[in-house]
C-alpha cells in the first residue's frame, strides 16, 4: 500500500483507502454514499483527538524512517520491519513510552483501515518484551523502615 497516502490523518484517507476500494455498492444507493462519508470521522472518533493526534505524529515519523531506509511497504507491516524500527528507537535513547506510542500507532492505522493488528503478532510482542526488560531501569531497593527513622 502506498505508505505516502497514509501519512495523512485518518480521516483524510480511510474512505478511499478501504471502502471505495472494496464496496461498489455506492452508485446504486446514495444513501449508503451518505453513510461512508461518515466513516473517516467515526474512526477518528475511535480515540481521543490528543491520542488521535499523538498517534498521527508518531505513525509521520514511522512512515519517514520507511522512507530514509527504502522500504516501500508499509500496510500491512512486516512484523521485523516493525521490530526493526522499534530498536531503532531504543538506540536513539526515547523511553519506552515513546516505543510503545511509536507501537500503538503503528497498530491503530492498521486496525483502522481494516488490516489485522500488529499487536496481535508474537514476534512483535515478545521484542517488545525484550526491549522493555533491556531499558529498564535497575530498582533502587530502599532500607527498611526501622525505630531510628522516628528520631
Amino acid at each position: 500500500m502506498n505508505c505516502e497516502y497514509l501519512s495523512k490523518p485518518v480521516f483524510l484517507h480511510f474512505t478511499e483507502a478501504v471502502i471505495s476500494s472494496s464496496i461498489n455498492f455506492k452508485k446504486k444507493v446514495p444513501y449508503l454514499t451518505e453513510l461512508e462519508d461518515e466513516i473517516p470521522k467515526l474512526m477518528s472518533e475511535s480515540r481521543a483527538t490528543s491520542t488521535a493526534a499523538q498517534y498521527d505524529s508518531s505513525y509521520r515519523r514511522w512512515l519517514s524512517w520507511l522512507k530514509d531506509n527504502k522500504e516501500k511497504n508499509c500496510m500491512p507491516a512486516n512484523p521485523k520491519i516493525i521490530v526493526l524500527y522499534l530498536l531503532h528507537l531504543s538506540k536513539t535513547g526515547v523511553s519506552m513510552a515513546v516505543i510503545n506510542l511509536a507501537f500503538a500507532a503503528i497498530s491503530w492505522k492498521h486496525t483502522i483501515i481494516g488490516l489485522k493488528s500488529p499487536g496481535d503478532n508474537t514476534y512483535i510482542k515478545e521484542a517488545l518484551s525484550g526491549l522493555r526488560r533491556r531499558l529498564a531501569r535497575p530498582r533502587a531497593p530502599k532500607e527498611p523502615f526501622s525505630l531510628a527513622h522516628l528520631h
